[in-house]
């Protein structure tokens, strides 16, 4: 039984590497993959999909074998047959749940789906391009205090989107990130929250395919340069992306620092603040 084989997803250099939207999502689990970013999060809902399936499977079996038993009308051969389909099934549920539970009593992480986080995403994604900001604490001034965000679409995550900001930016809005870089020395993940200006501008007019250029798979491309920080965190600090439309990027840089824009965009990315996978690095670091 695949399913039950423990599975251990090492983190990509890249959080892109395992950038994944899926195309339908997994029945039973609609709301959790319908707007799965995160290649490792899906692979979790397959892997309950399949467990689901086996109890599923077990049960249909053993509906066919009681209705062969049902019509064999007293022959003995067909009576057999259904026997035998109904003990399979059986047979075959107690030795999947067997696994199951002789692998949780030896140890219960074999059981789920882990990733490594030895490596940091650092930017690749919607937002978090820890561009050196602040704390973790929820913010009294600047844009990103919990009372000004409590007038926002953020409202009812106001405090921890506050967090957030904090440690993203410090409540700057004007704030570059100071890690990721294009080859060309242009960084692209910016103000409050460090909106990647590649992946995740498009709803202020930025489309990042008109304002970069890549070589790589991803979004901004191949990794170039990596950093590891004080807390012993290694995170990709140079990509291959270039600019290839400065006057659409400064125009869109400007956009980036306006705290309202930034902030609306946040609200997008997040869900209106109910999901922090954008920003995975400082929900980790924060304890959110």
């Amino acid at each position: 039984m695949l399913f039950l084989i423990p599975i251990c997803l090492h983190a990509a250099t890249t959080k892109n590497d395992f950038d994944y939207t899926p195309m339908e999502p997994l029945p039973g689990f609609e709301s959790a993959t319908s707007g799965a970013t995160d290649f490792y999060d899906y692979i979790l809902m397959v892997y309950k999909v399949a467990i689901w399936m086996v109890g599923i499977s077990a049960m249909l079996m053993i509906i066919i074998g009681g209705y062969m038993y049902a019509v064999s009308a007293g022959n003995n051969s067909a009576m057999e047959k259904a026997k035998d389909v109904i003990k399979d099934a059986i047979i075959g549920l107690l030795m999947a749940l067997s696994a199951w539970v002789i692998l949780f009593v030896i140890n219960p992480d074999l059981v789920k789906i882990n990733r490594l986080k030895n490596i940091s995403s650092n930017g690749a994604g919607g937002g978090g391009g820890g561009g050196g900001g602040g704390n973790c604490e929820p913010m009294t001034t600047t844009d990103c205090a919990v009372s000004n965000l409590q007038n926002t679409c953020l409202a009812s995550n106001a405090e921890t989107m506050s967090r957030v900001c904090n440690k993203e930016s410090g409540g700057n809005p004007a704030l570059i990130s100071g890690t990721d870089a294009c080859a060309d020395g242009n960084h692209f993940s910016i103000g409050l929250f460090q909106v990647n200006m590649i992946t995740s501008a498009d709803s202020i007019g930025c489309n990042g395919k008109d304002i970069f250029t890549t070589n790589g798979s991803g979004p901004q491309g191949t990794c170039l340069e990596h950093t590891t920080n004080s807390a012993g965190t290694t995170y990709c600090s140079k990509w291959d992306c270039k600019v290839i439309n400065q006057d659409k990027y400064n125009e869109c840089l400007g956009k980036l620092k306006n705290g309202a824009d930034n902030i609306t965009i946040a609200c997008s990315l997040s869900g209106n603040g109910s999901n922090l996978r954008p920003w995975t690095t400082t929900k980790n670091v924060c304890g959110l």
